[in-house]
């Protein structure tokens, strides 16, 4: 998750962009899926041939950072209010009151009353080896 704002810091910018090269990638990878049968083969073929061996895997599930609360006007919900939980969270802002998750962008209104806690209080730290500040000053590196 990358928290916005200005000014940007090149660090920033650089890292911000290697992380829209590795979605595009995805992006790329999940519409060969829609080809025709026979060139999935071939792509599967060479997709064995260079894939990552992993043993003794099994399903799983992680935690990333979302938003909880009430939204009314929601494209698929209908005028509300809902309550709901959001897709991963992408990028946020408090100061802009914006916040970006995999499927849409959100107006950030009043928080949560009993919301005393950030996401460092839950053990989660969506900064921390690719974590940035967008606010941060470009002097201070």
């Amino acid at each position: 998750m990358f928290r916005i704002g200005s000014p940007l810091r090149p660090q920033v910018a650089q890292e911000l962009w290697e992380e829209i090269q590795r979605l595009e990638e995805l992006v790329a990878q999940l519409r060969i899926l829609l080809s025709p049968p026979v060139l999935l083969d071939r792509h599967f073929e060479s997709v064995h041939k260079n894939a990552i061996p992993i043993e003794q895997w099994h399903f799983s599930e992680r935690w990333v950072p979302c938003l909880t609360g009430s939204v009314t006007d929601h494209p698929s919900l209908g005028e509300g209010p809902h309550r709901v939980r959001t897709s991963q969270l992408w990028a946020v802002s408090e100061e802009l009151k914006l916040a970006r998750t995999y499927s849409r962008w959100y107006r950030l209104g009043s928080k949560a009353r009993n919301s005393s806690h950030d996401l460092a209080d839950t053990g989660f730290d969506p900064w921390g080896d690719r974590g940035f500040d967008l606010r941060e000053n470009s002097d201070s590196d």
